[in-house]
């Protein structure tokens, strides 16, 4: 009885053995150095499929900005004009468009349409934590300060911009 369970057992471990592939030689060590994400070399750009996101991970905004900006800035030069800004209705009647400039930054800009004060105003990324505020007065002054912890143009109080430009509030 034991030498046919012996020779069942063996010809099963030979049969594995003779139908398996051919042993690869990569470890576990190199199969974890494998899933690492490393840069690219300077001057190269990494591979399509690429992410170093996880594909269940929602970008952030900034995120989105500086992954638009990167792109258009490792874009070839052209003579295309930018397209024009689409606007949308934003809170305390106003309009609001995201377009980009030709230096690759994004631009928000906000149109006051019954605001006393404060014609438009437009806030640049110069980088995802960092950006640039223009506000244009109806008087014809301009101001430019640091966006400071503005982080969406579209819903920002229009009394905050106004603060910012240094103007009081018409009464």
């Amino acid at each position: 009885m034991h030498k046919i369970l012996f020779v069942l057992v063996m010809f099963i471990v030979g049969l594995l053995v003779g139908c398996s592939s051919p042993a690869t030689t990569t470890s576990n060590s190199d199969s974890a150095k494998q899933d690492v994400h490393t840069p690219p070399p300077p001057g190269t750009e990494p591979p399509a499929n690429s992410d170093p996101q996880p594909a269940n991970r929602t970008p952030t905004r900034v995120e989105m900005m500086e992954r638009i900006r990167q792109k258009n800035l490792n874009a070839p030069p052209s003579n295309v004009p930018l397209p024009k800004p689409q606007f949308k209705a934003a809170p305390e009647n106003s309009l609001i468009a995201t377009t980009m400039n030709n230096q690759g930054a994004v631009v928000e800009t906000r149109i006051f349409e019954s605001d006393p004060q404060i014609a438009k105003v437009e806030m640049t990324w110069n980088s995802p934590k960092d950006a640039t505020l223009k506000i244009f007065l109806k008087n014809g002054q301009n101001v430019e300060t640091k966006a400071g912890g503005i982080k969406d143009l579209g819903t920002t109080p229009v009394s905050v911009l106004r603060r910012m430009a240094g103007v009081k509030a018409a009464k």
